[in-house]
């Protein structure tokens, strides 16, 4: 125990200077220069994820946990095994023997504590490596040495082994069948086949050039973006505004049955408006809202299926939302502002559908209204929130709005005696934001990997020309295809990785359909990445390794695989919309950004005002088939009625909406 009380306090030192880093970053150009580590792209990268790696595994190897070794490690280690074969014949024979020892490593899961440390003391090679030959390094890209080669395999390996352990194999497999697609997929038939690229080649683009893969601008996007926000979410939970934040939320429980789900809603917005981790806030929710779901009579797979949905809204909740909202940032080149408007309906529409479904649950399962009694709200725990908002309104940077919000959170916690006795926790909300960070930040550098190499072997190409010719052109298919698509390779994969695969692979063939329908590029663009997004973030309920899924189902003692397909079934009219606004110029009003861009200010107004009110409309219909009540039980028949009603009400067609209500009131009102 002494040995992992040391270790728990070297990994917490180390966790605060990560920190202190990352701020530091923002506030050294205005006083220094000339450090290498705060002024080259390449190295501010490499110094955050080497922060990463090395508390990420030191925390691992401060845990008295030992783990069996699991079929998942068999399978990467026959994926990485051709190339180990490979290296043998790049690699001199002392640099082959480190090459295989690290491999033998990385994905050994027995003993996990001394494992994990000799992985996080072997980050330190790389590291410093690339630090101190990285003016070198920037020539030898296409012909890289062997003791290049043999840093970036390490490096690698080590992003890789730390997914593994705390995110799953999918992400670290993916990234290694494409590897093995850039390498020897010149073997392929047809039009699949792709140039086929020396392994030391793609090493060296993975560890040495600045936008290619481990240093990417996908890796800058938890360089510049998460890892702020992050700190920032940790501090404020150290210092208890969270709590405050649901003590607000319970006035929304009220008298009514369905009170409990209500504020459950109510959280997942307002945790998700200072969060961004649907994990964490379902674990957070479902631990302050279990005992009342429980008096109110819900059924234990309803309310964890409830709890993973709200918590899943902090990946979409402005202003502070998951990792892929921030890649879209880079990939299309748009301000943070942009992604901010455009979530904001969506958002809003999968609280609706939450909101909806669990009112007509409770009518059916006849629940009792909870009540109670909260006073004293200290509703000034958004102003960090609001101040984040109003400096990148008036064109601050986002990192910059983030830090200055920090300090302002530090302040308000020195001054405001209802926060002061926390505030010797404010060191301990740094570490935790960089010990957060440490799976979430790996986990994007393998997506920057994985999307290097589905560009650089040019399979983005070859995958979208094969769509269309699977869809014959026809978008509504093609949409139709994105989103199973999306969907499946969501399983097992964090919505980030899976936002990132879809719009490398599925973007480009949408754009083009939508384009050709008569959509403006602007708008079929902007559309196309917001739809991706928001499926994507279906990874964090899915029944298998969704994160919501798993916490909701810890918090319950529920099973996650039943958790997870409840979580699916509740609140199912999220799934429709998104996909329908790329069919027209109309639909897509639900992200008002687009519209705004494009029609006069009146125009604009009347097409999102319609467009919203009746995919609104939609999703209440689609909650009352879901939930099978309205008045008193639906039958079979009407509910698929309702469900085809509510369906056609986010067709962006307004009379076939308003006839659609029409009918619905008319069955509802005057049949139920």
């Amino acid at each position: 125990m002494k040995y992992a009380f040391n270790l728990a306090l070297i990994v917490k030192v180390l966790a605060i200077l990560g920190a202190l880093y990352q701020l530091a970053l923002v506030i050294y150009p205005y006083f220094l220069h000339g450090v290498p580590i705060f002024d080259y792209t390449q190295l501010v990268r490499a110094t955050h994820i080497f922060f990463l790696l090395i508390v990420g595994y030191l925390r691992l190897a401060a845990i008295p946990l030992q783990y069996r070794f699991r079929l998942s490690g068999i399978v990467l280690y026959l994926l990485t095994l051709p190339f180990l074969f490979e290296l043998f014949y790049i690699l001199p024979l002392p640099l082959f023997v480190s090459a295989v020892a690290v491999w033998l490593l990385a994905f050994m899961p027995v003993c996990i504590r001394y494992v994990a440390a000799a992985l996080g003391v072997a980050a330190l090679a790389p590291y410093i490596y690339i630090v101190v030959n990285y003016q070198e390094l920037i020539y030898r890209a296409i012909t890289p040495y062997p003791l290049d080669v043999l840093m970036g395999w390490i490096e690698l390996l080590l992003v890789a082994g730390l997914v593994y352990r705390f995110i799953g194999p999918v992400l670290p497999g993916l990234v290694y069948v494409f590897m093995l697609y850039t390498r020897y997929g010149s073997s392929l038939p047809g039009q699949w086949a792709s140039p086929g690229l020396p392994l030391d080649l793609i090493i060296a683009k993975i560890y040495i050039e600045t936008e290619a893969a481990l240093w990417g601008i996908v890796t800058n996007v938890s360089v510049m973006y998460i890892a702020y926000f992050m700190i920032f979410t940790a501090l404020l939970a150290a210092l208890g505004f969270g709590e405050e934040v649901a003590r607000i939320a319970m006035k929304f429980i009220g008298k009514r049955p369905w009170g409990v789900g209500n504020a459950v809603v109510a959280a997942g917005v307002m945790m998700g408006m200072v969060s961004g981790s649907g994990a964490a806030d379902t674990a957070f929710i479902g631990g302050t809202f279990k005992d009342l779901f429980k008096r109110a009579g819900y059924s234990p797979y309803v309310a964890a299926g409830l709890v993973a949905n709200a918590g899943t809204l902090a990946i979409i909740t402005p202003p502070i939302m998951g990792s892929a909202a921030f890649i879209m940032v880079e990939i299309l080149g748009i301000p943070y502002l942009w992604v901010i408007v455009m979530a904001i309906v969506p958002a809003l529409l999968y609280a609706w559908s939450i909101a909806s479904y669990n009112r007509y649950y409770a009518k059916a399962a006849n629940l009792r209204p909870v009540e109670v009694e909260v006073s004293g709200l200290k509703y000034y725990v958004f102003a960090p929130i609001a101040l984040i908002v109003a400096l990148i309104a008036l064109g601050f940077s986002v990192r910059l709005s983030v830090t200055v919000a920090i300090f302002f959170t530090i302040g308000m916690a020195l001054a405001l005696p209802s926060f002061r006795p926390r505030a010797t926790r404010i060191w301990s909300g740094l570490a935790e934001g960089i010990l957060s960070l440490a799976p979430i930040g790996t986990s994007i550098a393998m997506a920057n990997v994985m999307m290097s190499m589905v560009v650089l072997s040019g399979l983005a190409n070859t995958f979208s020309q094969a769509l269309l010719n699977i869809v014959a052109n026809n978008l509504l298919v093609a949409i139709l295809f994105a989103s199973v698509f999306t969907l499946i390779i969501s399983l097992g994969m964090t919505p980030t990785a899976a936002y990132v695969l879809s719009s490398v692979l599925l973007a480009p063939a949408l754009i083009k359909l939508a384009e050709v329908s008569g959509v403006p590029t602007i708008v079929a663009t902007l559309a196309t990445h917001m739809f991706l997004f928001y499926y994507a973030m279906m990874a964090d309920i899915d029944p298998f390794t969704g994160l919501s899924t798993y916490a909701a189902a810890g918090v319950f003692g529920l099973r996650p695989i039943r958790v997870g397909i409840r979580a699916i079934s509740v609140a199912a009219a999220k799934y429709f919309f998104p996909p329908l606004s790329l069919i027209s110029y109309n639909a897509a009003a639900i992200y008002v950004l687009p519209i705004l861009l494009t029609s006069p200010p009146l125009t604009a107004a009347y097409l999102i005002g319609v467009r919203v009110a009746a995919v609104a409309a939609g999703v209440w219909l689609l909650s009352i088939a879901n939930a099978g009540f309205y008045r008193k039980p639906l039958p079979l028949v009407a509910r698929l009625i309702i469900a085809a009603l509510g369906i056609a009400m986010i067709i962006p067609n307004e009379l076939v909406n308003l006839a659609s209500f029409a009918l619905a009131l008319a069955i509802l009102r005057l049949r139920y």
